[in-house]
């Protein structure tokens, strides 16, 4: 499990490793041979100890797998996944204005998308004026 080390480095401890795990006033700690390490309890912890891996925190609330992400929607500002358990089939995360710059190139541009709500999603592109996506 990816841990976060006295440092404040993501580690990877393997459960066999862990002696006892401590609650503290600042969440779990796990205390191995090696030293103490913690669980990410922020999400910019979280997004510290994931970045290596390719996840970027996109909202306030959502850090992404970036590998992932099958298209993002610059109008509803949204990253969608492929998903069968999804009422439509897609899966979605939502994408702060501040952060629209790390997904922008995932735009899709004059390729036939999804319809939402009876609506399909028009965007403007640089070269052609209006593109279907």
């Amino acid at each position: 499990m990816l841990l976060v080390n006295e440092k404040g480095f993501p580690e990877s401890v393997g459960i066999h490793e862990v002696l006892y795990i401590n609650q503290t006033k600042k969440g779990p700690e796990f205390v191995t041979r090696r030293g103490v390490y913690r669980y990410p309890l922020t999400m910019e912890q979280l997004c510290g100890v994931f970045q290596p891996l390719g996840f970027e925190q996109l909202d306030r609330n959502a850090v992404v797998n970036l590998d992932n992400v099958q298209r993002y929607d610059d109008k509803l500002r949204a990253v969608y996944f492929e998903s069968e358990t999804a009422e439509d089939g897609k899966l979605y995360a939502t994408v702060s204005l501040t952060h629209a710059a790390k997904v922008r190139h995932l735009i899709r541009e004059g390729e036939i998308g999804d319809k939402h709500e009876g609506f399909m999603l028009y965007k403007l592109t640089p070269h052609l004026g209006i593109g279907i996506i």
